[in-house]
């Protein structure tokens, strides 16, 4: 993702600036990871992330206490609900490109 692409007022360079930045970047993969999730599951009937595998073979008992109230692993987990989150830590900023009024996009080396 391009910070400087972002359209905002806010100082990005600014602490305060990043903490905002940071959590709508965490919102926007959070996002995006449910829509592909809810996509792969509901339209496609596909376990995307191996949930199927990993509870058949670490925990076998709940894995046959949950499928006997389906009729087979693609309906319990079309019934299933995630919940998402992610935490975004922005350590530099780097050389953000800012355009000065009325001239080309400083890049903050002379150049």
């Amino acid at each position: 993702m391009d910070l400087a692409a972002i359209p905002t007022t806010l100082e990005m360079t600014s602490p305060a600036g990043a903490l905002v930045i940071e959590d709508l970047i965490a919102g926007y993969i959070e996002d995006e990871i449910q829509s592909s999730i809810g996509f792969a599951v509901l339209e496609l009937g596909a376990d995307p992330v191996g949930f199927g595998l990993y509870l058949s073979r670490w925990h076998p008992r709940q894995w046959e206490a949950y499928l006997s109230g389906y009729a087979g692993w693609r309906e319990a987990l079309r019934e299933a609900r995630f919940e998402v989150w992610s935490e975004v830590s922005i350590i530099s900023t780097g050389l953000l490109r800012q355009k000065q009024p009325g001239g080309p996009a400083a890049t903050g080396h002379g150049g």
